[in-house]
């Protein structure tokens, strides 16, 4: 191999590391990572942008059309998947976050006491648009362009899943899921066991 080729090659791989990292926040673990508990909430200016579909208000139970802070949203259980636009893992997760909703949705007893929202980590609202239509997302999605959610909420790769359940009004964290969720059911029974929502728990 001449001196050439041998730039070459070190050039691509170069090239393929630096798309690897723009995709994502960083590589996500392949395999499902345990959830941990953290006994922190998110902070006081932890606003979401303003919601223009009537029906994601109504489902957050959200009666201001301007921006809110998180813990306006009316639920005993918040899931929160921080993704991005580019990220190849956060598509591939994106049937499965979607029949998370559909399983919480279907559930007579969970429907009311879990939400689910999405927050685009580095990415415009026209960015979290487009990942919406393309993967068809029926939860609301929040732009987070400037990453200030994602460092609030300790986000270090895409996708992580977090989760908080609401103590008197007061969100506390009992999830923080780096990587993929692995089997949706297995993950929904996690987070029912960690926020205590077994059927028949107060």
């Amino acid at each position: 191999m001449n001196r050439i080729e041998h730039a070459c090659r070190i050039g691509l791989i170069l090239v393929l590391t630096l798309l690897i990292i723009v995709g994502c926040t960083s590589a996500p673990s392949p395999q499902p990572t345990p959830p941990t508990a953290a006994p922190d909430a998110p902070h006081e200016t932890f606003v979401l942008p303003a919601l223009s579909d009537p029906a994601q208000r109504n489902y957050l139970g959200i009666e201001t059309t301007g921006a809110f802070n998180v813990t306006a949203i009316r639920t005993q259980v918040l899931i929160i998947e921080a993704f991005s636009m580019y990220c190849p893992h956060c598509q591939r997760e994106a049937p499965n976050v979607n029949q998370l909703y559909r399983n919480i949705s279907e559930d007579p007893y969970l429907r009311n006491r879990i939400k689910l929202i999405g927050i685009g980590v580095g990415n415009t609202t026209y960015e979290v648009n487009q990942f919406r239509e393309s993967f068809e997302v029926p939860f609301p999605l929040f732009p987070d362009r400037s990453r200030d959610l994602a460092r609030q909420l300790e986000v270090r790769q895409t996708p992580t899943f977090i989760g908080f359940v609401w103590e008197n009004g007061v969100p506390r964290r009992i999830l923080h899921a780096p990587g993929s969720m692995g089997k949706v059911g297995e993950f929904l029974t996690r987070v029912v066991r960690l926020a205590n929502l077994e059927e028949g728990q107060p």
